[in-house]
C-alpha cells in the first residue's frame, strides 16, 4: 500500500481528509495477468504434487490388489482349499484352525501325540449336494499312575498273584513283619 504525505494531497490544502489515507495502488493489467499466473502455478504446482503422491499410492494398491487375486486364483484351483473357505462362510476353517492351536500348545507342554480329526459328510439331494463338517480334537491326555493287579476266576482284582504261593521269610514272617519280642511271648 502506498501512503500519500497529507502534505502533497489535494484534499490536505482543504482540510477535509485525515492526516494519513492508505490508497491501493494501480496496477496496470500485465502486472495483474502476472499475479494471476503466479497464483494459478502456484496451485498447479501444489496439485501435482498431491496427483503424484495419490498416483503412487493407487498404483501400489493396484499391485496388492493383483497379487492378492493371483493367490485367490490358486487357492480357488484347490477344490479342498475352496470348499474349506467356503464352508459355514469360513467358520469351520477358524475353527479348525483354533483347534490346531490348542492342540499344539497342549502336545508341547504333554510331549506326547494328539490327533485333530476333520469329518466331512457329502449328502445329495436333487441336484444339491449338502456338505457338513465335525472337527474332533484328542489332546495328549495327563499321564496317570499304573497300578498292578492280578484277576481271579471269581472275576475279582487282587494285588497278589493268586497262581503263585505267598511267600514267608524265614521264621514263617511275611516280608516286612516284625518278629514278636519273645519277652512278651
Amino acid at each position: 500500500m502506498t501512503e500519500l504525505n497529507p502534505q502533497n494531497s489535494p484534499a490536505s490544502v482543504t482540510g477535509d481528509a485525515p492526516p494519513s489515507v492508505a490508497v491501493m495502488p494501480t496496477l496496470s493489467p500485465e502486472e495483474i495477468l502476472k499475479a494471476q499466473i503466479e497464483t494459478l502455478t502456484i496451485e498447479r504446482d501444489s496439485l501435482s504434487d498431491t496427483v503424484r503422491t495419490r498416483g503412487a499410492r493407487i498404483q501400489t494398491l493396484e499391485t496388492q490388489v493383483h497379487a492378492l487375486q493371483g493367490k485367490l486364483g490358486e487357492l480357488e484351483k484347490n477344490p479342498f482349499v475352496f470348499t474349506m473357505s467356503n464352508l459355514d462362510a469360513g467358520s469351520v476353517l477358524e475353527e479348525l484352525g483354533g483347534e490346531l492351536t490348542a492342540l499344539t500348545a497342549a502336545v508341547v507342554r504333554r510331549d506326547t501325540k494328539g490327533t485333530l480329526t476333520l469329518k466331512l459328510s457329502v449328502k445329495p439331494e436333487k441336484n444339491v449336494l449338502f456338505i457338513a463338517a465335525d472337527i474332533t480334537s484328542n489332546p495328549p491326555k495327563p499321564d496317570r499312575p499304573k497300578g498292578i493287579f492280578y484277576g481271579t476266576e471269581e472275576g475279582d482284582l487282587s494285588r497278589n498273584d493268586p497262581r503263585q504261593q505267598e511267600f514267608r521269610g524265614f521264621g514263617g514272617r511275611r516280608p516286612g513283619e516284625v518278629e514278636p519280642d519273645p519277652m512278651l511271648r
